[in-house]
Formats: C-alpha cells, structure tokens, sequence
C-alpha cells in the first residue's frame, strides 16, 4: 500500500477533456456493497481501531457513505468515506480508502477530522494515515492570513469580495499535478464542483487523481473550489476561470480561457 504522501505521476482525470464522464459516483446498493467490501479489509480495520480509541465510532447506513469510482486509461480506482459518528460540531471525521482496480489492492488509508468555522470555512485537517501497516499523523492547513481575513470579514457581516484588481494570493502548486497548466487547472475545477463537492478532501484527491507529497496542496486546491462553487449558479466555466485565473491560482491568463470571475475572496489560496 502505498501513502497518500507519496509522490505520483501524472493522473489527471480527463485533463485533456477527451473522457466525458470520468468519476461517478455510486449510489444506493452500489455504494452500501462498496462500502462493505472495503469494509472488510485490514486498512479499514485499523483506523476503525484507531477511531474507537480516539472517541468516534462508525455506524452502518447509506446516509453516512460516500463512493466513487474513477475510470481511465491512466487511473482506475474506487474510493468510500465513511463518515463517523461522536465528532464535535463543526468538525467532519471520516475514514478513506481508495483501492486500485487493476491490482485489487488497497492504495491508500487515511483517518481524517475537518475542522470548519461556524461559517463552514475550512481551517485544518488532522490526519492520520496507515503507511507500511504504521500510522503516521499530519496536520494540513489553508493560508492561515487568506483565511482570517475572510473569517473577520464574514464576522463583520460583510460578504468577501476580491481585492482591487481581482488578484488574491498566487500559490505554486508542484508540478506533479500540473494543477499550474491551465487546461488541468480547468478540468480538474470542473470535476471537483459537478462530482465530489460534497465529500471530503481526501476522496477528492483520490477520486481525481491529484496526489503531491504530504496532500496538502491538493487539500487546498479542493476546498478552494468547492468554496468557489457555493457562490456560483452551475459548475461550468465562471467557477473554473476565478479558481484557474489571477483572481486564484493564476494558472491562466486573464483572456486565456472562457468564463468570468465571480466576485469572491477565495480565504484557501
């Protein structure tokens, strides 16, 4: 089993737009027998131990699931949270495992809390992944100045806008993703906002394909563009210009790709 912190080829799931529909998501029996499945492995089994020690429990129903199946020539992988129960408010905990379908092996484990604001604005996620049958903990987190400027404004009562200009903070996502090319930028905002928006960020790494070393851009990326998301009608080019464009990560030029930028301070990046 390999960890989530390991350093991974390119994967991008339909960068090149050439695959339609490449993540779905299971539903109903689908998702339950997934779910059971790698239920009944020994990753599974001991970040339920380690939840259990920690105070969470997981309790068996579809409502506390979420499955997805990604399949490409260069990635083939199904992925289940489970949600757990006892967590305190405004925290999501979770137990991920993502295994690869053309092995049958499980790829990567991982126990997850995510801590939000009232507002639900993300700000850490503490981890704990079984790496070579060991569990080793790391804590990712946001831009910590993007972030407390949003919370001061949302407290203040005013809706976050971006700055003169329309440039918030660049980030250098590594290479590896090739999140910093403009037409993976695209596709990967899209991906994110039609299929997995709802689910944590690891099943959203996983599912797309996104691995860097230590997750944590990858954990950004995502919770930028499902933050991004909630203010926007749809999931189509306005939501991908004002993640990919300067008003985020600057991926593209201001007139590189179609779509304009929806008026939000993005607090992740």
């Amino acid at each position: 089993m390999v960890g989530i912190g390991s350093t991974f080829g390119v994967s991008m799931a339909a960068a090149d737009g050439s695959t339609a529909d490449p993540v779905s998501i299971l539903e109903d029996d689908r998702k339950v027998s997934l779910a059971r499945d790698l239920a009944d492995t020994a990753a599974f089994e001991t970040l339920l131990d380690k939840a259990d020690d920690l105070g969470y429990s997981f309790e068996w129903s579809a409502d506390n699931l979420f499955a997805v199946r990604t399949e490409i020539e260069q990635l083939k992988r199904e992925v289940v949270e489970y949600r757990l129960s006892g967590v305190r408010e405004n925290v999501d905990g979770m137990i991920v495992v993502a295994r690869d379908l053309k092995t049958d092996t499980v790829e990567v484990a991982t126990l997850d809390f995510e801590y939000h604001t009232a507002e639900g604005l993300w700000l850490k996620t503490e981890q704990y992944e079984l790496v070579d049958g060991d569990i080793e903990q790391q804590t990712l987190e946001p831009d910590g100045d993007a972030l407390q400027r949003t919370i001061d404004e949302l407290e203040a009562g005013q809706e976050p806008v971006t700055s003169q200009g329309g440039v918030t903070t660049q980030v250098d996502l590594p290479d590896v993703i090739r999140i910093n090319e403009c037409s993976q930028c695209y596709e990967a905002s899209k991906l994110l906002c039609t299929a997995v928006c709802n689910a944590g960020g690891t099943l959203s790494c996983l599912a797309l394909g996104i691995t860097v070393v230590g997750g944590i851009a990858c954990t950004t990326f995502v919770k930028a563009v499902c933050f991004v998301a909630k203010k926007a009608t749809g999931c189509g080019n306005r939501v991908a210009a004002t993640i990919c464009k300067p008003s985020g990560i600057g991926a593209c030029g201001p007139d590189q790709k179609p779509g304009g930028i929806i008026r939000v301070d993005i607090p992740y990046l």
